[in-house]
């Protein structure tokens, strides 16, 4: 009895012992089988990456500009909008006189019937660049291109701010297509020439409200007064609620603006309007705006191309 007893004590502890060293044998396993693969692959993915980072690069300027030139369809617009979002921007791609002289036959040998998406990104890529070189061909596109395109070609030569250009542009400002006239007025306040006073004080009666709003906004920028009452409506939001196509973003937007082109006038009525915006607008963004120009009326600018209503 006595061994049978020893026997089970040792079977026992032999056991005790076996089960003690299972918790190390599940980490061994699961470190072998489990955490070494997925390092591994982890490893592969991030080796990969770098890889493809490093052997990908973005397609530069003349290279898009090639693609444009010669590549089918498709290719040919997608390489022209990318253009544009190279070339506009805080960190926009240095125009150089190889990228001019590119861009500028692009434009000359895109079918302006028949490649109109095309042909109006490379103007708007045109603007961004701010060469005078691009001045003439966009004048004279002005003249004979298509009339979805004239649109995007007057806010180029807006971009570009060149008073060469204010003379075509005034007469666009009475064309029949309410977005030539929307660009038009909008061109002619980035472009500053005081001849253009008077067919912006004749677009304030313009039959388009958002062609009336722009056109106080340019005759504000060139110092003159007389879009008052309309910067006036501008900064009320009873009135710009009566609109259904501006929402509550735009609104915003809209008031903004009008603030900072009412601010430029330095008119008793104007200035109580924006001073009661400051206080008492429902947006802390435009109470904020208001203030500023308040405070800094000098300093106060309006943005270039400031559409006050995008829906046009």
């Amino acid at each position: 009895m006595e061994a049978s007893k020893g026997e089970v004590q040792s079977e026992h502890s032999s056991a005790t012992d076996e089960t003690s060293k299972m918790p190390g044998m599940w980490r061994v396993m699961v470190f072998s089988f489990f955490v070494v693969p997925l390092v591994i692959a982890i490893g592969g993915v991030a080796l990969f990456t770098g890889v493809f980072l490093l052997t990908t690069d973005e397609p530069d300027t003349l290279s898009l500009l090639d693609d444009v030139r010669h590549g089918y369809s498709n290719k040919r617009w997608q390489a022209a909008y990318h253009l544009v979002t190279m070339l506009d921007g805080p960190n926009a791609v240095p125009t150089t006189p190889e990228i001019t002289a590119a861009l500028n036959d692009a434009f000359e040998n895109t079918d302006p019937e028949t490649e109109g998406a095309v042909r109006q990104y490379l103007a708007l890529a045109m603007g961004c660049t701010g060469s005078e070189a691009f001045v003439a061909p966009l004048l004279a596109a002005l003249e004979s291109d298509s009339s979805e395109n004239i649109p995007f070609i007057i806010r180029a030569l807006g971009r570009l701010g060149y008073v060469q250009a204010a003379e075509a542009i005034i007469e666009k400002v009475g064309d029949a297509s309410p977005a030539v006239r929307l660009e038009s007025v909008i061109a002619l306040g980035t472009i500053g020439d005081p001849a253009s006073r008077s067919a912006l004080n004749a677009a304030l009666d313009d039959t388009e409200p958002n062609v009336r709003w722009d056109a106080a906004i340019a005759l504000a920028k060139l110092g003159d007064d007389s879009g008052r009452q309309t910067l006036l409506q501008l900064m009320d939001r009873s009135y710009l609620s009566s609109f259904d196509a501006v929402d509550p973003n735009e609104t915003n937007r809209i008031l903004q603006v009008a603030v900072q082109a009412a601010a430029m006038l330095h008119q008793p009525a104007l200035d109580a309007a924006i001073n009661k915006v400051a206080t008492s607008d429902e947006n802390m963004e435009v109470r904020r705006t208001a203030s500023d120009v308040l405070s800094n009326p000098r300093e106060e600018t309006v943005e270039d191309e400031s559409h006050v209503h995008q829906g046009a």
